[in-house]
């Protein structure tokens, strides 16, 4: 009887420290598959943060170039203004100042209109940041019933925009019949 009891003992212990131990390894593989996925998440979020900073640069600096051109046009529009004697002698000196900007940049300017002024700065390979300025007269009175006392121009757009045409592929082979027929 004493056998007995005693390989009854020795066999229970002998599982009871086998589940501890299957529970501690369980442990472990779920901490390292948490952490695994952890450290995937964190260099994914990494990328991501790298990406996002460059495109913040080439955006910040696109802008930084595109307020120089707004401000030499203002310049050249505050010329035009104290050197015309009426409002067509102004646009007319605007014209002229601003066609002297645009052989000067590197940028073309365009005159859409007499009023109208538009240039575009490539931000990245996909992207070009798009500037139009309404040149106004100071002190006549704007479309919308404001006064523009000494206010040259009006800012009518200044977007970020794709610099190439989507071209989504929107198509997907579910079943081929050639290859379901070969099999």
């Amino acid at each position: 009887m004493d056998q007995n009891a005693s390989g009854n003992k020795g066999s229970r212990s002998f599982i009871h420290t086998g589940a501890s131990s299957l529970l501690v390894i369980f442990v472990l593989v779920v901490l390292a598959t948490f952490a695994a996925g952890t450290l995937s998440t964190a260099h994914t979020d990494y990328t991501m943060a790298e990406d996002l900073s460059e495109r913040k640069s080439e955006y910040y600096e696109a802008a930084n170039t595109a307020e120089q051109i707004v401000s030499s046009i203002d310049t050249a529009l505050a010329s035009a203004f104290t050197s015309s004697e009426n409002e067509t002698a102004y646009f007319d000196a605007a014209a002229q100042a601003i066609s002297l900007i645009n052989d000067s940049a590197e940028i073309a300017l365009t005159m859409d209109s007499p009023k109208e002024v538009s240039f575009s700065l490539p931000i990245a390979d996909r992207q070009n940041l798009e500037v139009s300025l309404t040149i106004l007269y100071p002190g006549n009175t704007s479309q919308n019933g404001e006064q523009s006392n000494d206010v040259f121009y009006r800012i009518t757009k200044w977007t970020a925009v794709s610099a190439s045409d989507w071209e989504g592929d929107d198509t997907v082979s579910i079943f081929d019949p050639a290859i379901s027929l070969a099999g």
